[in-house]
């Protein structure tokens, strides 16, 4: 519920009606209740086993937009692993989604409360406007090669610290 399952549900569903042929798949546990045909649950899979993390990257390579609806994100990493294959992010401007999400750069977040078919939509126009979807697709893996990866962060957090050394 909190990762906000039931709103991407909805959104595929939405999408499917329109006639963009929509399947959501689902990396996690799967919750109980029934579920249309175009959702697939993947169960868990863990990227620190090579099996798994090859799983992983060919459910990223595959996609063609990342959505995670979630009502609350401390840090999102997924969205930079999402950047990471240029996948255009549907997310709520929550939390720590912000922080990697820039509306327009990367993906969209929506404001909190959004109603699938906000989400819906944003994906449908994304969808029939090619050079929105080249402008995100490259705008995800830019955001990935400059700021959203480990040796950027590790070398600004030890910038940060040198600083903060040499002014004590």
């Amino acid at each position: 519920a909190r990762k906000g399952g039931a709103i991407a549900v909805e959104t595929a569903r939405l999408l499917n009606l329109a006639g963009i042929r929509t399947t959501l798949k689902v990396a996690g546990a799967r919750p109980e209740g029934d579920f249309p045909e175009f959702v697939e649950f993947l169960g868990f899979i863990n990227k620190n086993a090579s099996d798994g993390l090859r799983k992983l990257d060919d459910l990223f390579r595959r996609a063609d937009f990342f959505i995670l609806p979630t009502l609350a994100e401390a840090a999102g990493i997924v969205f930079a692993e999402a950047s990471s294959f240029g996948l255009p992010i549907l997310t709520y401007a929550t939390g720590g989604a912000t922080d990697y999400v820039r509306n327009g750069v990367n993906g969209y977040c929506l404001p909190p409360g959004a109603p699938p078919s906000e989400f819906a939509e944003t994906i449908a126009r994304i969808h029939s406007e090619p050079a929105e979807y080249l402008k995100l697709s490259s705008g995800a893996s830019l955001e990935y090669e400059t700021r959203l990866n480990w040796d950027i962060s590790v070398s600004k957090l030890i910038a940060a610290f040198s600083q903060a050394l040499r002014h004590n």
